[in-house]
């Protein structure tokens, strides 16, 4: 029994540090977060997901600010950052 109890304990604990940074700073609304630049929001039906397009030659000045004030804090408690990202970029023809 105590073992039982032990185990649940763990998994809420493992499942603590996941959290959507997107939708948790309401990017897309902009009320914590900021853009700058060439971005734009987009349906993507591939991953039947809201994705954001950052396009631009100059990378420092198109991107996503989280959070919204440089000098806060995203408050995050987890050890891992997990990003997924798409390279559109054109190949090299040989």
């Amino acid at each position: 029994m105590a073992r039982r109890a032990q185990l649940g304990t763990m998994s809420k604990a493992w499942q603590r540090p996941y959290v959507n940074v997107f939708k948790h700073f309401g990017v897309g609304s902009w009320t914590k977060s900021c853009m700058q630049g060439e971005v734009s929001e987009a349906m993507n039906k591939t991953v039947r997901a809201k994705v954001f397009r950052i396009s631009g030659s100059v990378p420092a000045s198109n991107f996503i600010q989280i959070p919204k004030a440089s000098s806060q804090s995203m408050g995050l408690v987890g050890g891992y950052l997990c990003v997924q990202g798409l390279c559109g970029c054109a190949r090299a023809q040989p």
